[in-house]
């Protein structure tokens, strides 16, 4: 029942952020015209990732989360708020690289990142040591670039 709870609440938030940010999309500049490339032919927002963060970034107050979600979600701010001026002014690659860089090292600064690959019946436990630092660090670039080139494709990401 809790995570019923959870989940309706999510979605009550989402249904409003979203009809928000639609609105103010146009007014902040969010918007993706359509192009060669492009399979939409309106102008389309491009606020979907601030709808989902915001959606569910109020339910982790007001239920019981584990500490390393908050974590995960305030450090995934920053690479956000960059996407998000990047849609409206074309600030470019690097600005977007940096943000999850120095996101992924704050996130390994609190203590999370990935220490082992787990365990083979073959080779045993592959523990990273002081180099987990550096993978996480890739992964997680590796990772955010892969949803954005998905979701380039005109929301397959989030289907």
């Amino acid at each position: 029942m809790y995570i019923f709870l959870i989940f309706v609440f999510g979605i009550i938030l989402f249904l409003f952020f979203n009809y928000l940010f639609n609105k103010l999309a146009f007014k902040l500049n969010l918007i993706d015209f359509p192009n060669e490339r492009k399979l939409h032919k309106n102008p389309t927002p491009t606020t979907g990732g601030i709808i989902i963060y915001l959606s569910c970034f109020i339910p982790l107050y007001l239920f019981d989360v584990p500490d390393f979600i908050k974590i995960l979600y305030f450090v995934s701010s920053l690479p956000l708020i960059m996407g998000a001026i990047d849609d409206s002014k074309n600030l470019g690659i690097i600005f977007r690289i940096f943000s999850v860089i120095f996101s992924s090292c704050i996130l390994v600064g609190t203590g999370l990142y990935v220490t082992n690959l787990g365990n083979y019946e073959l080779i045993g436990n592959i523990y990273l040591g002081t180099f987990g630092i550096f993978f996480t660090i890739i992964s997680v670039l590796g990772l955010t670039n892969s949803f954005n080139f998905i979701d380039g494709i005109d929301g397959l990401c989030a289907s």
